[in-house]
C-alpha cells in the first residue's frame, strides 16, 4: 500500500517522460507513440555474429558481410535495436549523457533479443 501511494506521489511530482523526447508518457521508462515508431527493433533472420538484421530465411551459418570481411574478435552476439532514430538516442543518453534511467529498459531489450544465446532455463 505505502509502495502504491509513494509511486503515485512520485509520479504527480515527476511524472513519466519517454526515454528518447521527453514527451509525457503512460508508463515510466517508456517511449511515447512517436518514438516507438521510430525505434527498430531487430527481429527475424541476424548475423550470428553481430546480430545485425538479415534477408531471407535463417539458416545456421548466417554471418552478414561485414562481420564476413572483417570478423568480430567474438563467436556469437546479438542486438536489440537498429542504431538510429530513437533508439541511437536512447543509448547515447545512457552513454554520453549519464542518463541511468535508461539501464533498466535497455537491459530488458539486450535480454529478450539475446535469450537464445544464453545457456540454462529462459
Amino acid at each position: 500500500m505505502l509502495r502504491v501511494l509513494t509511486t503515485s506521489l512520485i509520479d504527480t511530482i515527476f511524472p513519466p517522460r519517454c526515454l528518447a523526447c521527453a514527451e509525457a508518457t503512460d508508463q515510466p521508462h517508456g517511449l511515447c507513440p512517436a518514438c516507438w515508431r521510430d525505434t527498430h527493433f531487430i527481429a527475424g533472420t541476424v548475423c550470428r555474429s553481430c546480430g545485425a538484421p538479415l534477408l531471407g530465411e535463417a539458416g545456421a551459418e548466417d554471418v552478414c558481410e561485414s562481420c564476413t570481411r572483417h570478423p568480430p574478435a567474438w563467436d556469437r552476439g546479438r542486438a536489440a535495436v537498429i542504431y538510429g532514430g530513437a533508439g541511437r538516442k536512447v543509448v547515447l543518453a545512457l552513454k554520453h549523457g549519464d542518463r541511468l534511467d535508461v539501464v533498466p529498459p535497455l537491459a530488458a531489450w539486450m535480454a529478450s533479443a539475446g535469450r537464445e544465446l544464453w545457456p540454462g532455463p529462459r
